[in-house]
């Protein structure tokens, strides 16, 4: 199992006073300029309770887009179904300068889980069969 951590100012480091669950697997993601574009993270029974979020970057402070405690603003929304254990954050009017890396992200006390999720932005307009 792979680990990264946080120090007091939000960056990464290394330290095992406050060790992170990097999760193994990487969520791809794909969507057109201009369009709207799902990102679902799956967690385990029991963090159901625990705050979501989605970062990019080095998931430091400064890096967090969205969380579940304010889950709405111009560009993000986050929505937690509990019941079936997955959030889904929606990114809107995807643009070229939202391809990159994003981390999944779920608060456990200085202990987050993150999965790394791949946004990658298409350009031109989707094709809808009618």
């Amino acid at each position: 199992m792979a680990w990264k951590s946080r120090d007091q100012n939000g960056k990464q480091s290394l330290g095992w006073w406050r060790m992170a669950e990097l999760r193994s697997w990487v969520i791809h993601v794909s969507g057109y300029e201009g369009a709207d574009v799902n990102v679902s993270c799956s967690y385990e029974k029991g963090f159901q309770s625990s705050e979501k979020y989605l970062c990019k970057s080095n998931c430091g402070r400064n890096d967090v887009l969205i969380m579940t405690t304010q889950p709405k603003n111009n560009k993000y929304s986050i929505y937690d179904d509990k019941k079936a254990q997955i959030f889904t954050v929606t990114i809107f009017d995807l643009q070229k300068r939202d391809a990159g890396k994003y981390w999944c992200g779920i608060s456990l006390f200085g202990n987050d889980i993150y999965t790394e999720v791949i946004v990658d932005v298409k350009q031109g307009k989707q094709n809808y069969l009618i």
